[in-house]
Formats: C-alpha cells, sequence, structure tokens
C-alpha cells in the first residue's frame, strides 16, 4: 500500500468524525447542561493491501454534568473498520464496535 493510500484513509476518517462532530455539537445545543468528549486516539492498521485495508481505531468518551467538577469516563471502545478503495477513492465497507467499558450510558446516545 503506497503513502498515497494511507493518507486518504486518515483523510476519510477525518470527514467521518468531522460528521461525528457536527452530530456532537447539536447534540449538545439539546443539553448544554453536559457535555460529551468523544477521543479517537489513533489508527492501527492490521491489514493493509491495494485493495482493502483493516484497521483499529481506539475511542474514549467523557462526560461532565453542570455539577461535576471534572469530566468522567463513561465508555471505552474499539472500532473494527474495513476500508475498499473505489475508483472515487477509500470507503468505509463495514464497521464494527467492541466496548470495553460502559457503565450504561452508552444506551443514553443512541
Amino acid at each position: 500500500m503506497s503513502v498515497e493510500d494511507k493518507l486518504a484513509i486518515q483523510e476519510m476518517i477525518a470527514r467521518y468524525f468531522a460528521a461525528i462532530r457536527e452530530w456532537a455539537a447539536q447534540r449538545h445545543r439539546l443539553n448544554a447542561a453536559s457535555q460529551a468528549r468523544h477521543y479517537q486516539s489513533g489508527v492501527l492498521f492490521d491489514e493493509l493491501t491495494a485493495e482493502t485495508a483493516t484497521a483499529r481505531t481506539m475511542l474514549l468518551v467523557t462526560g461532565q454534568g453542570a455539577p461535576d467538577a471534572a469530566s468522567l469516563l463513561h465508555l471505552t471502545r474499539v472500532y473494527h473498520d474495513t476500508r475498499r478503495k473505489t475508483w472515487e477513492g477509500w470507503r468505509l465497507e463495514h464497521r464494527s464496535a467492541r466496548v470495553d467499558r460502559d457503565p450504561g450510558l452508552a444506551k443514553h446516545w443512541a
């Protein structure tokens, strides 16, 4: 896999998280008393070919309500993604999420 392909996948991930950021901004406007933060810690490529890429992306979600002195850990998960190169560029073909830690709060974000 070329450096250009790796960069194209990173750019695709950035566009995806920009959409999540917009969704989160809408949620913040609805519930201004609390905030959640989604931290993507990086992408680990497991398998790379000229046509496909499988990777893991770690995610940490924190939240802070108005009475909370500090943010609290709400959820950690790992996204397992398969991306495929098309004539339009790299596209997310499949995503599964494996939750590492969820104290029952994820149901509120559905």
